[in-house]
């Protein structure tokens, strides 16, 4: 079985759609902390090991989706589909005529069987124990129990509760159609000759490949650049439109200067305090005036008029009454006189009120116009900011002002709208960067076209390794030591089952013992890789427990008990040999002296000729003496 592809879909921190190629052999994929190891690495155990996707950082708003293509051991091309959002999972076959997938399976327990055919009968708890490392099994990470027993992974998902996911939402696209097979090769000289120049070619293929990538990204970042700048454009046409409607004025006579808004602020509130004072001293005028208006009359109305007249009259009526002698005679004087009198002050009086009434209208007269000329004065002072209030059309002055910032703002987003559209073009032209684009998508349209056989060029590297693989039994010291010809033959999957779960979960009578000291051999030779003066056994013994000479894993240090694990873990590999099925570790050698780690590539270098390795680091310490190493940054 061989990955030959990893898809990964709104998965962080992979904000677009991702795909890893893989080879044949060890793979190592570089990256720093933060660039999405862990994440492939979950994604793989996901659709794989059908364990679960908790732990995962999906994107908000985007469908998150893992897909592998993978290779069977006869050549047939499948893909494998997981949505974690909607808890789907999908299995389909590429069609060899049509070269597309179909025939599409979205029966969990179907899909998880055909796995565990894959598996040679592994089940996904066995795949997850055996061909899964990462880290936080390692003791040194405090997975180690107290009684010492080999740390187990944990969320082994079972495939109760999956959806099918339709075809329409599988990730990966249809894979290219393989170019035309070849004459196979027959020798062994030939062989490497063959692989060889498949090596150099599939070399070219993919640094063609890199070039296509940059060509696509090139033409995607002009494109970007092109809709910035209609986005731009269209913000010119509305900031203009925007001119000629509301701001007209403004862009002919420009904005009014501050200090005649300010003098103009001023002068209104000097004018509005005089033109204050004298409404209170029309009001109290008025009111005198009101009161005068109302208690003055017609002269023939004032009582002291009347009562003046009638006493006249009276007295000259009196003769007609009496005769005018003695006392009469006086009293007809009196009459005359004090009639005259009341008569006399009547008029007096209502010349006065007369009088007053003037003054008092002739003083509301001249406070209206002081009232006149105060505003007249206030206009003509101010001629020019009530021209701008009326071709504007504001109210007043908070109007015009808001009028005026929102002008200024807009003057302010017009010149960094036409900074960035320069920006933008740097000096060229859209007819230039459309034709750019062209270009390249026509360049990357070519070298896609080329390389539509990369991909089975992949595949026929990988099948003349397995070939040479096979016919070569030299794999030097350590393979000498750490593949022995003593393994357990597998013949069916009931059995290799029986016999990985006598591994980690020994009965207490020794019923298996057989198998445990196989093993206990197996990792007791890799352990002294790691410790070359180490005389000591180790030993999983009848109740599960691990130990170093008398001590078990829990009494060494860490260093040691990563030491002691990882020789158990890569032992276990020598009894399913004949399973070509990948493994998976991710960052195990973090806390390894460069020595230890050296030591580890040396055993996965030799696992590799088994198996497809792929290996998550942080660094490159020590080098990869062959394989693929690809950085995911």
């Amino acid at each position: 079985m061989l990955i030959l592809a990893i898809d990964l879909y709104g998965i962080h921190p992979f904000t677009q759609a991702k795909r890893i190629v893989l080879k044949p052999g060890m793979n190592t994929l570089l990256g720093p902390n933060g660039s999405g190891k862990t994440m492939v690495y979950q994604a793989l155990a996901a659709v794989l090991m059908n364990s679960s996707p908790k732990g995962m950082a999906l994107i908000d708003n985007k469908a998150a989706q893992a897909a592998i293509t993978l290779q069977d051991k006869d050549g047939g091309v499948h893909r494998i589909a997981r949505d974690f959002r909607k808890g789907e999972w999908l299995l389909s076959k590429m069609n060899p005529e049509t070269q597309k997938f179909d025939s599409p399976q979205n029966d969990p327990e179907k899909i998880s069987a055909w796995l565990q055919t894959m598996a040679g009968g592994l089940d996904a708890q066995a795949r997850s124990l055996l061909f899964l490392i990462d880290r936080f099994r390692l003791p040194s990470y405090g997975a180690m129990p107290e009684t010492g027993t080999l740390p187990l992974p944990e969320n082994i998902a079972s495939t109760n509760g999956w959806k099918p996911l339709s075809e329409t939402d599988a990730l990966l696209p249809n894979l290219q159609p393989p170019e035309p097979q070849k004459e196979q090769p027959t020798s062994g000289s030939d062989k490497t000759q063959a692989l060889n120049d498949l090596e150099k070619q599939l070399e070219a293929m993919e640094e063609e490949h890199d070039t296509l990538l940059q060509k696509q990204d090139q033409a995607k970042s002009i494109r970007n650049r092109i809709e910035q700048w209609q986005e731009r454009e269209h913000g010119r046409k509305q900031m203009a439109e925007a001119e000629a409607k509301k701001y007209k004025y403004f862009l002919t006579e420009g904005p009014l200067a501050s200090s005649h808004l300010r003098d103009f602020e001023e002068g209104e509130k000097e004018r509005n305090h005089l033109l204050s004072d004298i409404e209170e001293e029309t009001d109290l005028v008025k009111g005198d005036l009101d009161l005068y208006q109302t208690t003055q009359g017609p002269i023939w109305k004032d009582p002291l008029m009347l009562s003046g007249i009638g006493l006249i009259v009276l007295s000259f009526l009196l003769p007609f009454i009496v005769t005018l002698s003695g006392l009469y005679r006086y009293l007809f004087l009196l009459g005359v006189l004090g009639g005259g009198s009341l008569s006399a002050f009547a008029y007096y009086k209502i010349i006065r009120r007369m009088a007053i009434t003037r003054s008092l209208k002739n003083t509301l007269q001249a406070l209206d116009e002081k009232r006149q000329v105060i505003t007249e004065e206030f206009n003509k002072k101010n001629q020019i900011v009530f021209t701008y209030l009326e071709k504007t059309g504001a109210k007043d002055l908070v109007e015009l002002r808001s009028l005026q910032t929102a002008f200024a703002n807009l003057t302010h987003k017009k010149e960094a709208n036409e900074k960035e559209i320069t920006r933008i073009l740097d000096g060229q032209t859209l007819e230039t960067l459309d034709k750019q684009v062209e270009e390249l998508e026509k360049d990357a349209a070519a070298l896609s076209e080329k390389l539509k056989g990369l991909e089975e060029v992949s595949r026929e590297v990988y099948r003349l390794q397995e070939n040479l693989r096979k016919a070569d039994t030299d794999y030097g010291s350590l393979e000498d030591t750490f593949f022995p010809d003593a393994g357990l033959e597998l013949t069916s999957a009931q059995e290799e089952a029986s016999f990985y779960s006598a591994i980690f979960s020994i009965k207490k009578d020794g019923s298996q013992a057989v198998q445990r000291e196989q093993l206990n051999q197996n990792a007791g030779q890799v352990y002294r890789f790691f410790q070359t003066a180490n005389q000591k056994p180790l030993q999983v013994k009848n109740d599960g427990t691990i130990y170093l000479g008398e001590r078990s894993l829990y009494q060494l240090s860490t260093g040691m008990a990563d030491q002691v694990f990882l020789s158990l873990a890569l032992s276990t590999l020598v009894q399913f040999s004949g399973l070509p099925f990948p493994m998976l570790l991710d960052d195990p050698l973090a806390h390894l002296d460069r020595r230890s780690k050296a030591v580890v590539a040396k055993v996965l270098q030799q696992v590799s000729k088994q198996r497809q390795i792929i290996l998550f680091s942080t660094d490159a310490t020590p080098p990869p003496e062959s394989g693929h190493t690809l950085n995911l940054v």
